[in-house]
């Protein structure tokens, strides 16, 4: 009698600090989990530099014996780890049938790599479902030559956490919260220009010393990811690069195609979300009436304050709603379900 499927979720340990990738991942781990995988936790926490060396050394060279042709597994992708190669040979090497959800793809920030990344792409392309963020993600996969009927759509990142949504009122000064890595989000530094006792920020963050607080742009320190209840505000902003005027750079640009976790993050708060107008998720929050989009932010004061006290309203409630299937995680839960 042949060995039955074994349905297994490849988990890294990753550093457990106020960085967002950990706690997208570690979401996906409790969901993949909720769903019967058991778990190859890959990684060390060990004090001592060479043992966690050592035993990630061990995991990537011994991950093809401890799979069988039979299995089922996920993979959050990319690896983010050293020795890339090597784990996806042995990984695609066992036989194991291999499904996917994308995190980051390397190959879509930098357009210009003249085909740096097409290892990136080839080692995702093996996957039997690939479960990409947006539809735009997904046609750039398609593009690059990645079966379309293996690829999937998310449109939004769970965000599971039991603090309190806030309870935002429709009326008064809007305060727009902006939380992340400052250090690759340089515009934070010209929030003073836009600013005004009608239209305040809070900034969260580690990363860019010096970046101009005044009165109404307000460094407020960091936060827990999974306890953002400590952030205070009333809209999500997501935005990236250097200038107010439009999203350009590497980051800027990738939010053509990406699912930012600072959506998922901002919603499950009950806080609608600015969004840029040529982003991934403008027909998400729109469509959704979960925020706005704005081709600049100098647009912003003006935006905000065309909306009347019922049309905010509205889409408070629509929000808290989005809330609650963001806190469940019920949308990548259907996914890997149907795998």
């Amino acid at each position: 009698m042949g060995k039955s499927t074994r349905h297994i979720a490849i988990s890294t340990i990753e550093d457990t600090d106020v960085h967002a990738i950990a706690k997208a991942r570690g979401d996906v781990d409790r969901i993949v989990k909720s769903c019967g995988y058991r778990q190859i936790v890959l990684g060390s926490r060990s004090p001592i530099g060479f043992a966690r060396v050592l035993k990630r050394y061990w995991d990537v060279y011994t991950i093809r014996h401890r799979l069988r042709p039979t299995d089922t597994v996920f993979l959050q992708f990319p690896w983010i780890h050293h020795n890339k190669a090597e784990f996806y040979g042995g990984l695609f090497g066992s036989g194991a049938n291999v499904h996917c959800i994308v995190h980051d793809l390397d190959s879509m920030r930098d357009l210009d790599s003249g085909g740096e990344h097409d290892n990136e792409l080839r080692d995702l392309g093996r996957c039997s479902t690939i479960i990409a963020h947006t539809p735009a993600m997904k046609e750039f996969l398609a593009g690059q030559g990645i079966d379309r009927a293996k690829i999937k759509v998310l449109g939004v990142f769970p965000y599971l956490t039991d603090d309190p949504i806030h309870d935002i009122k429709p009326t008064g000064t809007p305060t727009v919260v902006f939380a992340g890595n400052l250090g690759k989000s340089p515009f934070i530094g010209r929030l003073a220009e836009i600013a005004s006792p009608s239209l305040r920020f809070n900034i969260y963050g580690n990363g860019q010393q010096g970046f101009g607080e005044t009165e109404y742009v307000r460094h407020c320190g960091t936060f827990a990811p999974d306890h953002p209840g400590a952030i205070s505000g009333q809209w999500g902003l997501v935005w990236d690069g250097p200038e107010l005027e439009t999203c350009s750079g590497l980051y800027g640009s990738y939010l053509r195609y990406n699912a930012s976790h600072k959506v998922s993050m901002s919603l499950a708060l009950g806080m609608p979300v600015i969004v840029w107008q040529e982003s991934a998720l403008r027909d998400f929050v729109v469509g959704n009436n979960v925020g706005i989009a704005v081709g600049s932010l100098h647009e912003l004061d003006e935006a905000l304050h065309s909306l009347t006290p019922a049309e905010t309203e509205a889409m408070l409630q629509s929000t808290r709603r989005m809330a609650r299937e963001i806190r469940s995680g019920d949308n990548l839960r259907r996914l890997i379900q149907a795998i």
